[in-house]
């Protein structure tokens, strides 16, 4: 009987360890889901917010991209749905970048 309750430990062991394995990976797939695109949006945003201590303004993703307002906007909207930045409805400027430094990508 000694070794089914021992069987059972290492079971239970084991299925923490697995959790544990893929909370792991779950973190690691919220970078991996970043497109390069999307990475870029994330790059500028984070950048320019440091550069100029507020947020760019929608069109300002738009000069620098070269694209057009409805891309920018489908963009953060997929970004925000994506939980990698935080706007608040009704108020300028207001695009933040949720992703800790080390895991935003280079600007190109």
């Amino acid at each position: 009987m000694m070794e089914t309750s021992s069987s059972v430990s290492k079971t239970s062991a084991s299925r923490s360890e697995r959790s544990k394995r893929e909370m792991r990976v779950e973190r690691h797939c919220v970078y991996v889901d970043v497109s390069r695109k999307q990475g870029q949006y994330i790059a500028f945003i984070h950048a320019y917010a440091r550069l100029h201590r507020r947020a760019p303004a929608e069109s300002e993703i738009q000069t620098y991209f070269r694209t057009t307002p409805p891309s920018v906007h489908e963009m953060l909207k997929t970004l925000q749905r994506k939980r990698f930045i935080s706007r608040t409805a009704g108020v300028a400027r207001s695009t933040r970048v949720l992703l800790p430094d080390h895991e935003i990508p280079e600007l190109e």
